[in-house]
């Protein structure tokens, strides 16, 4: 299962687009591999919101109406929308406290029922577990 962007609308969009932003932003380090989860997500995007993400990379400040989740997504475009997240904030082989902590607002925004909310919860430290011991192999050849 996968996310189909094409399926979203231009709201869902770039909503998606700032969700990206905010979690790359989350720690305060933007690394280049978080980079490159951007630089992809912008194909989707308009060229007015592509430079809109831009500028708001820079900001240094947490961006305003994030927990507003546009209507028409559905709760397994969410969940996958979740997980992309979740590989973007580990694309630097990191998962700070404040990206754990945006993660965690995202989750609660989304309202996953305990079940799933623990599922992801274990999910997501399986998954930066995984991320590192992958950079520990690459730097051992």
């Amino acid at each position: 299962m996968h996310l189909a962007i094409q399926g979203l609308n231009e709201e869902e969009k770039f909503w998606y687009g700032k969700l990206l932003v905010a979690v790359i932003n989350a720690d305060g380090q933007v690394h280049e591999n978080e980079i490159d989860f951007l630089i992809l997500a912008m194909h989707f995007l308009k060229g007015e919101q592509q430079t809109q993400l831009r500028q708001m990379m820079k900001l240094k400040t947490e961006l305003p109406g994030l927990e507003k989740i546009p209507q028409g997504l559905e709760r397994d475009q969410l969940l996958m929308i979740y997980t992309n997240l979740v590989m973007v904030a580990v694309a630097d082989s990191t998962l700070s406290i404040k990206e754990q902590t945006f993660l965690n607002r995202v989750r609660g925004w989304f309202v996953f029922n305990a079940k799933l909310e623990k599922s992801l919860e274990q999910w997501t430290s399986d998954v930066f577990d995984v991320v590192k011991q992958r950079d520990s192999l690459l730097k051992s050849l």
